[in-house]
């Protein structure tokens, strides 16, 4: 087994990306067992190419150890508020960072959800109430203000959020987010012109390999709930995105059950009313924060 940082041994600066992975090395081949990304002001991501079945005991106690001493090596303590992962990886890598820094970890864990996916293959249809009623597109400079306001509601729409934004800080995200064309808008016009306009839905499409893209921010002004626009514009995206993407991911908290519920609908296997069956494709995700330490964002 080998540990492999890609960086120099050398505290990184904060907005510095760095790569480390753990290999498992045979005679014959070698297996990618772990990848852990740290990128900008987010937390710290942990992956795995093995399933929550392969990842058993006696398999996590033979690697995390050797993977949170990688980590200290190259990633400052403080750098690292959150540790984001399959549910038993996030809890061992948590605790082995815990014993070896002394950043404790915080109670209640700040996300419990599921990791899902969309494919050509899983994809609903589009149909008249998808494409109708409302503008939808990625967002252009003219949408700034608003997507931004929305990019800090949804950071307040949840009490326990720890990375909420306020409105100032939400403008730049989605003008950072719009000037990368990561930012996704439905609106709907107010009057007979075509720059009156309320921005009601946005969705984020960000961390884009060559085949995987994912979704985040999915997020409606309160004033135009329950009339299905994040489903029209969710599905628009997908249908966009899966053009040049083989799949799309997504997280679903616990506890949104309505999200889960369109989101299924849209094309994300093992959530909503989806079948049972495809539960377990899905892998269920965990965020645990640390204490004392500089508090980034997603």
């Amino acid at each position: 087994m080998k540990s492999s940082p890609r960086s120099e041994d050398v505290e990184p600066a904060i907005s510095e990306v760095v790569y480390i992975s753990i290999w498992t090395l045979r005679q014959d081949r070698r297996t990618l067992d772990f990848v852990v990304a740290c990128a900008g002001h987010k937390p710290i991501f942990v992956f795995s190419n093995h399933s929550s079945s392969g990842l058993t005991a006696a398999f996590l106690e033979l690697r995390i150890p050797h993977l949170a001493e990688s980590m200290k090596k190259v990633i400052p303590d403080r750098r690292v508020f959150a540790i984001v992962g399959i549910e038993t990886v996030a809890e061992r890598l948590a605790a082995a960072w815990e014993a070896l820094t002394g950043h404790r970890i915080k109670q209640p864990a700040y996300y419990q959800a599921t990791h899902t996916f969309c494919t050509r293959q899983t994809l609903a249809p589009l149909t008249a109430s998808d494409v109708g009623m409302c503008r939808m597109g990625l967002a252009t400079e003219g949408h700034i203000l608003q997507a931004g306001r929305l990019c800090s509601a949804f950071t307040q729409s949840a009490h326990d959020d720890p990375y909420q934004l306020s409105v100032q800080q939400g403008i730049q995200e989605a003008k950072r987010l719009i000037q990368r064309k990561e930012l996704y808008v439905c609106d709907v016009l107010r009057g007979g012109r075509a720059d009156d306009y309320d921005v009601v839905c946005i969705i984020a499409v960000t961390r884009k390999s060559t085949k995987v893209a994912a979704v985040s921010k999915v997020f409606t002004h309160e004033n135009y709930r329950r009339r299905g626009y994040a489903k029209r514009l969710l599905a628009h995206v997908c249908h966009e995105v899966l053009r040049t993407k083989q799949q799309i991911v997504l997280f679903v908290a616990h506890d949104l059950k309505t999200a889960a519920g369109v989101y299924g609908r849209v094309g994300f296997v093992g959530v909503g009313d989806r079948p049972m069956s495809e539960r377990a494709l899905v892998e269920r995700w965990l965020e645990l924060g640390f204490e004392d330490t500089d508090t980034g964002h997603w």
